[in-house]
Formats: C-alpha cells, sequence, structure tokens
C-alpha cells in the first residue's frame, strides 16, 4: 500500500510536477502540522503550569511540616513538668512574670494534647 506521500515523491521524481488534488493534500497537511504545532504550545504551557502549582503545593507541605514540628516542639516544652516553677507566690507575680494561663496550668493542656496527637498518629499507622 503506497501513501499518497510516497505517490507525490513518485510523481515529483518522474513527472517534476504535483497533481492539483495532492497540492491539496499538501497544503491540508500543512495546516494540520500548525495544529498540532498549536496544541501542542498549549499542551506545554499546561504542564509549565501545573508543574509551577506542583512545585508551590510541596513547598506549602513543606512549611506546613515545618510550622508542625516547631508546633510540637513547644507542645513538649510545655508539656515538661520541669520548666515550671513550682510555687507562685501571688496574682502580682503571676502579672510581674507575665505567667500564661499555659504556664498556670503546668503543662497539662500541652501534655494531653501530645496525648491525643499521640493517639490519633497511631491510629493512622
Amino acid at each position: 500500500m503506497i501513501t499518497v506521500i510516497q505517490e507525490i515523491e513518485a510523481n515529483w521524481e518522474f513527472e517534476k510536477c504535483i497533481k492539483p488534488e495532492h497540492v491539496d493534500y499538501l497544503i491540508q497537511q500543512a495546516e494540520r502540522v500548525e495544529e498540532l504545532e498549536a496544541k501542542y504550545s498549549r499542551l506545554e504551557e499546561s504542564l509549565k503550569k501545573q508543574t509551577t502549582n506542583a512545585f508551590d503545593g510541596w513547598e506549602k507541605v513543606i512549611e506546613l511540616e515545618k510550622e508542625n514540628e516547631e508546633y510540637e516542639q513547644a507542645l513538649e516544652f510545655y508539656g515538661n513538668e520541669g520548666n515550671y516553677k513550682t510555687v507562685i507566690e501571688n496574682d502580682r507575680e503571676i502579672k510581674f512574670l507575665g505567667t500564661s494561663l499555659a504556664q498556670m496550668d503546668g503543662g497539662e493542656v500541652a501534655r494531653k494534647v501530645l496525648e491525643s496527637s499521640g493517639n490519633e498518629a497511631s491510629r493512622h499507622e
């Protein structure tokens, strides 16, 4: 089976001419190439956008993981009973030291959060 392109090539070699129907075919092929190039260009642009979005997404994931790690460290610090003064003399001392509710509870809330996040993590494993 001979293709149209092979037929055009053979006519050109032997007769040095191109038939009118072949001219139409070649024009259609040229137009098809233009369509394919435009489609390729759109696909390439779409790929660039998706790649950029993927990198942005991974950067956000890394950022969130870092924030989560810092949050866990803060909870561990506040959850450690050794980081608290065991005796607060009076309300004036609390005001002077700027003691927060987190400090006043001796880290109890932080320990509960760490415990529940540990339980949550073990359930997902």
